[in-house]
């Protein structure tokens, strides 16, 4: 007599607008703890920290998309925390926050934000091409597996599987030396 192993237990799991609830409240939690731990005199390097903290996490955002088959929880995360680290970075940096720093000390920071910002504009872009060509790629293989197998013997003899019409003849002419 043979038994049967135990089925396997299902997974909990973890519905994904709670997930984005509970990941945006450790979010806010961990910027207003920053927030509120430096005193009055110092919310620029408050600001600068939380603008970097939400950098990093566009950036894990955008990393662990790879990791879901539907990735727009991660991918929203990643814009939102992204938007959220530049505009709270330029503004650190544009008003007048820190006293030490005057207009000319502030052009440094400024640019290299400026240049951050326009490298990670590329990224998006470079990405959303990227995106784009995969999409049309995989409805081109979607297609192509739909389609009846072609028989080796017509394919070999150079037929066609019947539902294919064959490709035109070459115009070109033949190159010298050729056959």
């Amino acid at each position: 007599m043979t038994t049967n192993p135990p089925a396997p237990r299902p997974m909990m799991r973890i519905a994904p607008a709670i997930a984005a609830g509970l990941f945006a409240l450790v979010a806010l939690l961990l910027f207003a703890g920053i927030y509120v731990a430096l005193p009055q005199t110092n919310h620029f390097y408050a600001l600068t920290t939380i603008g970097v903290i939400a950098l990093l996490l566009a950036v894990i955002g955008y990393l662990t998309e790879a990791l879901a088959a539907n990735p727009g929880l991660q991918r929203a995360f990643a814009w939102g925390f992204s938007t959220m680290g530049f505009a709270v970075l330029f503004a650190a940096y544009l008003l007048p926050l820190n006293p030490g720093m005057t207009g000319a000390s502030a052009v440094v920071p400024i640019g290299l934000l400026i240049v951050l910002l326009i490298g990670w504009m590329a990224g998006i872009a470079w990405r959303s091409r990227t995106r784009h060509a995969t999409d049309v790629r995989s409805a081109q293989r979607n297609a192509w597996a739909s389609k009846p197998a072609v028989s080796a013997f017509a394919y070999g003899a150079g037929g066609t599987s019947g539902s294919e019409t064959p490709p035109p003849p070459s115009n070109t002419p033949t190159p010298p030396g050729g056959p």
